[in-house]
């Protein structure tokens, strides 16, 4: 059996509201919801408000994990699908896939981008980077548990284009993903 967790909170703190912030007619918790929901990839999607935890899960201090594993029911596997316009179930379905031999769990990454100096100085090239870019993260259920963390032991990324999906935590960030948005629309390149 596999979950789909979507983290939907109404108070965040870096930008109030976040998780129901509107871009093409849906909030943004409703995008990764169907993008869950498209995949085919889970018997079960939960999208957790403070609404439906327990006191103690509603704290800013209290991570991810924590509710998850204090509100799923067990699981095989179960994908944490963080809010935005630009989850693609494709995404989710190819990174699922590479969940064997050891891996066990999988994160959305994206190219780290270095900058360069100010001056013209030859410079020595930059090994190639990546980061998590805060989209998605797959973890089977007894690693998750034994773990108490995305970042596990057999962790591997799923590299996600860099024009293709913005981590959106400022009004800043919300602004720069409906312009991304928009122009992916006009470009037909938007998740399916």
């Amino acid at each position: 059996m596999n979950i789909a967790f979507i983290p939907a909170k109404h108070r965040s703190r870096r930008l109030p509201g976040k998780n129901f912030r509107i871009i093409d007619n849906r909030a943004l918790w409703v995008h990764a919801r169907d993008a869950a929901l498209s995949s085919k990839l889970f018997d079960e999607v939960v999208v957790s408000t403070e609404h439906d935890r327990p006191p103690h899960l509603c704290h800013d201090s209290t991570g991810v994990v924590q509710v998850i594993l204090e509100t799923c029911q067990p699981c095989d596997y179960v994908c944490c699908i963080y809010p935005s316009p630009f989850i693609q179930a494709k995404w989710l379905t190819e990174s699922f896939s590479r969940m064997n031999n050891g891996i066990d769990m999988v994160m959305g990454v994206q190219r780290y981008v270095h900058h360069q100096p100010l001056m013209d100085l030859e410079c020595t090239p930059m090994p190639e980077a990546y980061q998590s870019c805060g989209s998605f993260y797959w973890a089977e259920w007894t690693a998750l548990n034994r773990e108490r963390t995305f970042y596990g032991n057999n962790c591997i990324g799923y590299e996600i284009p860099s024009e293709a999906h913005i981590d959106i935590n400022t009004p800043e960030d919300y602004h720069e993903a409906c312009a991304l948005y928009e122009t992916l629309q006009k470009k037909n390149r938007l998740p399916v």
